[in-house]
């Protein structure tokens, strides 16, 4: 889905598909991969989350805030917002490793 977003430059929808990639790497315990990848979303999102989207992140950001601190967590989503999509597609093969399931 999100290879077809970008391909589409629907950056909304892409952000919806950056925001779950965010919440699996947070269930997984990669905090910074998923702050990085919430500072893409929210950055391509330019706007509040789709009420679904917005109770995953209520569920997860937290923890993710909690374990690295709020200014790493921003550091971090600094650094995923100026990468932005780009960013994310680089490391999709890396996370999509890290993410499934052993």
């Amino acid at each position: 889905s999100l290879e077809l977003y970008a391909a589409l430059a629907d950056e909304r929808d892409a952000a919806e598909c950056v925001s779950g990639l965010a919440a699996a790497a947070a269930a997984a315990g990669r905090t910074r991969d998923a702050a990085r990848l919430w500072g893409t979303a929210d950055a391509l999102r330019q706007g509040p989350a789709p009420d679904v989207t917005a109770a995953i992140e209520a569920r997860f950001r937290p923890f993710v805030v909690e374990a690295l601190g709020s200014e790493a967590f921003d550091r971090e989503a600094r650094t995923g917002a100026a990468a932005g999509l780009a960013g994310v597609q680089a490391d999709l093969e890396v996370l999509s490793h890290a993410l499934a399931p052993q």
